[in-house]
């Protein structure tokens, strides 16, 4: 199948992983189809500032172990990987930090279709470069100009992510 297609040749890849998240989400999938990596321009999407990856030789249906070596061997030693037309990928040390992460680069996934369309409805241009600029003024001041860099070690540590996973589940159970 394909889940094992990915997953097996994922966890031969890295011996740090223990679990790993993924879904064809409807953010996520509809964030993958335009190619790019997030953006640090909330402070959830911070913890994965320089932690994740685009793998964008997506060639359909999984059917073959060799495309989990070529996502394996993409991911490298990050996080999460965005697989360009399909959805996404997260990776934990335990099945809480996979899914807090899958949850929150999902959630930055939504932020980003409405702060997008919130611009269009003020007459914005959306771009990147805007938004990152609006966001920084309004949530870090005009002297910060490293919110990715500053932000991710409060944001992406593990037993956090663990803790705000168990909070997430227990509030949405």
């Amino acid at each position: 199948t394909a889940a094992f297609a990915i997953h097996s040749r994922l966890h031969e890849a890295r011996s740090d992983v223990n679990a790993a998240a993924h879904s064809h989400s409807m953010y996520g999938k509809s964030f993958s189809t335009l190619g790019r990596l997030l953006e640090p321009i909330t402070q959830d999407s911070c913890a994965f500032y320089d932690d994740h990856v685009l793998f964008d030789d997506y060639t359909g249906v999984v059917l073959e172990t060799d495309e989990g070596d070529r996502i394996a061997e993409a991911l490298g030693d990050k996080r999460a990987a965005i697989l360009k037309n399909h959805g996404l990928l997260t990776t934990g040390e335990s099945v809480d930090a996979a899914l807090w992460a899958f949850l929150s680069m999902d959630e930055y996934f939504s932020f980003f279709k409405i702060a997008y369309a919130y611009m269009i409805s003020m007459g914005i241009e959306p771009s990147l470069p805007i938004l990152k600029l609006l966001i920084d003024l309004w949530v870090c001041g005009p002297h910060n100009e490293s919110i990715g860099i500053c932000t991710f070690p409060r944001v992406s540590d593990s037993v956090l992510n663990f803790i705000e996973q168990k909070i997430y589940y227990k509030v949405t159970k």
